[in-house]
């Protein structure tokens, strides 16, 4: 029997995963989750045709890829939302392009003397889906 210090514990030993430890997967799915239905079934939208893969990467070339978000200046409106163009066409466009354009494009904001109020201020005027899609995009930069 080996020296008690070159035993395994009963958790390196352990052939379960803690729940904890397991992964789950966060990337989105390429089904097609909000397939387009036109208003005249007589009538099709010829992007409703296509597979998510390809309007995905139709609204990456179609979005900025580089978003400046400016601070207010003193005594003038705060900032608008920034929200393309192509994010108003349709609710089932806006789902689909908003994972796009909030993951993918690379938004730039600034802090004068520290202070973030600009940025904190455009980013709480965001749909909460939106936020919660600018956390998994790794070009923010302040």
């Amino acid at each position: 029997m080996p020296p008690s210090y070159a035993r395994g514990t009963t958790a390196s030993t352990s052939k379960t995963t803690p729940r904890s430890q397991k992964s789950y997967k966060t990337t989105p799915s390429h089904h097609p989750l909000f397939p387009i239905q036109p208003l005249d079934p007589t009538k099709p939208c010829p992007i409703s045709r296509l597979p998510t893969e390809l309007r995905a990467a139709i609204y990456s070339h179609v979005l900025a890829p580089t978003v400046y978000i400016s601070h207010p200046r003193i005594g003038g409106k705060p900032n608008r939302t920034i929200w393309p163009p192509l994010l108003s066409v349709s609710r089932t466009i806006r789902n689909e392009a908003a994972y796009v354009f909030y993951t993918q494009s690379a938004f730039v904001g600034t802090a004068r003397r520290l202070d973030f109020g600009g940025v904190m201020a455009w980013v709480r005027s965001l749909p909460a889906a939106h936020r919660g899609f600018l956390g998994r995009n790794g070009g923010l930069v302040v």
